[in-house]
């Protein structure tokens, strides 16, 4: 059976745009293949404390720990778990269920100011990041988390690069960027 490359998800209705977005900045986190409350458990208290409204989008209707709880912060929306199937490892596919969000957004006309997409299950929250975005940055800047090793030592991405056909030994010497926490400006993530 050929892998479906487009999405059946079924977003919400034209209002639930507007919920959405309705503070400046929305932070969207992507959940596949997991019903583990004590996976992301620590993102979504450390964004209540501050005050983060999120949106967490994930492909397991029947799991009630992703279940809309009623918390006006947060708005869970289960995805089409089997669309994007071209794309063997989750953490590729979750990319193309955050695009599909964000082009409904785009379409309704809701876009936030700023956006922040995270990983589920290891980041936490020390303080509210709307104010270090418009802070340390401008319409043009993008933040994007830098680890702690270059190119040359994730020698387990090297195959996968070369798989791509990814000339990446210019970069050998450059920092590894990890897209477990990235956002800024909407228009300049566009």
């Amino acid at each position: 059976r050929p892998a479906r490359l487009s999405s059946c998800t079924k977003l919400p209705k034209d209002d639930a745009a507007r919920r959405d977005t309705d503070t400046p900045l929305h932070v969207v986190t992507v959940v596949l293949n997991v019903c583990e409350e004590g996976y992301q458990r620590n993102l979504l208290a450390s964004a209540k404390t501050f005050g983060v409204g999120m949106t967490i989008l994930h492909d397991q209707p029947g799991c009630s720990w992703l279940a809309d709880q009623g918390d006006p912060l947060f708005r869970f929306i289960t995805v089409d778990g089997a669309a994007f199937a071209h794309l063997t490892q989750a953490t590729d596919r979750r990319f193309m269920h955050i695009i599909e969000y964000l082009n409904w957004l785009e379409s309704k006309r809701r876009l936030p100011e700023y956006l922040l997409i995270v990983d589920a299950s290891d980041v936490v929250f020390d303080g509210h990041p709307r104010a270090y975005f418009a802070a340390a940055g401008n319409s043009s800047t993008l933040f994007v988390q830098e680890e702690w090793r270059s190119v040359r030592q994730a020698s387990e991405l090297h195959e996968r690069f070369t798989q791509w056909k990814v000339d990446f030994k210019p970069y050998l010497d450059q920092p590894l960027l990890n897209f477990g926490a990235w956002g800024g400006s909407t228009a300049a993530g566009q």
